[in-house]
């Protein structure tokens, strides 16, 4: 019962106020997201839960439940007269498994949704949400938060990834320094263990005999166990190339010690660390695409940089397809320093670079 009871307090907070009355505002249609969700390591059964993540436009919506925001490492405030505050907050919880309804929900039924037209800040800063591509929505007293790639990361300093085997990851702040391959194999080992709980499960409903049940979950534990020793290799070779590069730097200090008790004056030993230089792109220089981000506000090249599209251009990168081969050219706009020209379709926007 106290979990059910935290899940439903923002609810609560909402409901006793009469200010969030939403007859005039906007509706919108909405469905039940119907991929995979990973929320800060954990599966979420998404159609099985009483709130589950709604999609509008291709985006993930995540009901601000008192749960989920304290997963997330956000902070909520309302104020009849203020509206609602959202925040990066310090204090981050354990992900707390929602109640499990009884049947599936339904992700091709429309459910309707309005546009929040209360007051909204993120991180002190005010948004208006009738100027968004992706606003704010809200459904039975409960808001509903778009998690795009410019509040997950850009806001909330998180980790937001879009695989198509294993859908979409959020990843709170104190998570951020995970990076794509590092959740992927997390991903992997989730749903292998999943798997084997649910096997579990279904072998004792129809009581198959216990040979039977061994030979499969000895299968999925060696699967596990390969990933295990995968990862235990890869460390293994990170670890091996530290040591030999402390050899090396300690080799060469004792090189420039004895050259300088021999008196050799031009040799010399480094005192300042140098900066390691970010990615330089260079106008001219050919990069493939991995991603269009957002209905086209962003486009993800192989090396995961990340770029923000000018929108003002009006253009369709629908039809640019992964892979495809993109030259990076000059633009004679200067808050978008750069071109991007797809080499396939002849077409180009203008990007200016967001992260490398």
């Amino acid at each position: 019962m106290k979990k059910r009871m935290t899940g439903i307090l923002v609810v609560a907070f909402f409901a006793a106020s009469s200010i969030f009355s939403v007859a005039s505002a906007e509706t919108v249609n909405a469905r039940v997201a119907d991929h995979r969700v990973n929320l800060n390591g954990h599966i979420v059964f998404n159609r099985l839960i009483e709130y589950p993540l709604m999609e509008y436009r291709d985006v993930t919506y995540v009901p601000m439940t008192t749960d989920n925001l304290q997963v997330l490492g956000l902070g909520m405030q309302w104020s009849p007269t203020e509206g609602i505050s959202i925040y990066k907050d310090g204090v981050v919880r354990d992900f707390v498994m929602p109640e499990i309804n009884k049947e599936l929900a339904s992700t091709s039924r429309v459910v309707k949704m309005d546009i929040a037209d209360f007051n909204i800040e993120v991180n002190g800063e005010i948004v208006d949400n009738s100027e968004e591509e992706y606003p704010v929505l809200f459904k039975n007293d409960l808001v509903y938060f778009p998690l795009t790639w410019r509040f997950v990361t850009g806001e909330f300093e998180g980790t937001i990834i879009w695989n198509d085997e294993y859908g979409l990851s959020i990843y709170n702040h104190e998570n951020s320094k995970l990076t794509k391959n590092q959740i992927y194999i997390q991903n992997q080992k989730q749903y292998l263990q999943d798997s084997i709980a649910r096997y579990e499960t279904v072998l004792e409903m129809y009581d198959v005999n216990r040979e039977q049940y061994s030979d499969i979950e000895n299968s999925l534990k060696k699967t596990l166990s390969s990933i295990g020793q995968s990862i235990d290799v890869i460390e293994d070779m990170k670890n091996d190339s530290f040591k030999k590069l402390e050899k090396d730097m300690e080799f060469g200090s004792k090189e420039v010690i004895v050259g300088a008790e021999m008196g050799i004056s031009d040799i010399t030993e480094e005192t300042d660390e140098e900066e390691t230089p970010k990615v330089k792109y260079e106008v001219g220089n050919k990069y493939a695409l991995e991603s269009i981000l957002e209905s086209g506000r962003y486009i993800q090249l192989e090396d995961e940089s990340i770029w923000e599209v000018n929108t003002d251009e009006e253009q369709d990168l629908s039809v640019w397809e992964k892979g495809s081969n993109i030259i990076l050219l000059e633009s004679q706009n200067k808050t978008y320093p750069y071109k991007m020209l797809n080499i396939e379709s002849d077409e180009s926007v203008e990007v200016k670079l967001l992260s490398n």
